[in-house]
C-alpha cells in the first residue's frame, strides 16, 4: 500500500500550502521567499514518519529557458534526524514541470534547495556572444516584457506551483 500523506512544508519557518503545491493544478503557487547565495530559499518536507520516495515534480514558472533564467540550482537533499543533509538529486529548471526519479530514498526529512549561483547577471548566463551582437536588444525581441522580466526575477521572490515527492519512480512508458 502506497501512503498519499503528504508532508507538512516549510520555508523560513512559515507553512506553505502543501495541499496546492501536490495537486498537479499548475496553476495553483504559493510564494516563496528569494534567498541569497549565502542562505538560499530552503523548503523543508517533513513527514511524520519515515518515508521511501522515488521520485519529485518541481516546477518554478517564470524560472525556466534562456530568457527567464533565474541563476538558481534546485537541489533536493535528505537527512535521517533533520539536521544532517546529503544531496539526492540535481533538479533542472525548465519552462515546464519537471518530474525527476531517484535511486529509492528512505527518510522523514527532504528538503529543497534553490542554490543562487554566484553570478546573478543574465548576460554571463546566456554565455559570451558572438562580437557585435548587441544583446539587449536582442532579448527585447522575444517581448517587451523581457527585460522588465529578467530584473523583476532577479529581486522578488518566487510563485512556486509544483513541489511534490513520489513513492514510484516515474518514466517515459
Amino acid at each position: 500500500v502506497v501512503s498519499t500523506e503528504l508532508p507538512r512544508m516549510t520555508v523560513a519557518g512559515a507553512d506553505l500550502d502543501t495541499a496546492a503545491l501536490a495537486n498537479g493544478k499548475y496553476t495553483d503557487s504559493v510564494d516563496v521567499p528569494k534567498g541569497t547565495a549565502e542562505q538560499p530559499t530552503t523548503i523543508l518536507m517533513t513527514y511524520a514518519q519515515p518515508r521511501t520516495v522515488r521520485a519529485l515534480t518541481f516546477y518554478l514558472p517564470g524560472q525556466g529557458g534562456i530568457a527567464q533564467n533565474a541563476g538558481i540550482e534546485p537541489r533536493l537533499e535528505v537527512s535521517t534526524d533533520g539536521e544532517n543533509w546529503r544531496g539526492i538529486v540535481a533538479v533542472p529548471l525548465s519552462e515546464v514541470p519537471t518530474t525527476v526519479s531517484f535511486a529509492p530514498v528512505t527518510a522523514q526529512y527532504f528538503r529543497l534547495v534553490l542554490q543562487i549561483l554566484p553570478s546573478q547577471n543574465i548576460m554571463q548566463l546566456m554565455g559570451n556572444p558572438t562580437p557585435g551582437v548587441d544583446m539587449l536588444s536582442m532579448m527585447r525581441a522575444f517581448g517587451e516584457n523581457t527585460v522588465a522580466n529578467l530584473a523583476a526575477n532577479q529581486s522578488q521572490g518566487y510563485q512556486l506551483a509544483e513541489l511534490a515527492l513520489q513513492a514510484q519512480p516515474v518514466g517515459i512508458g
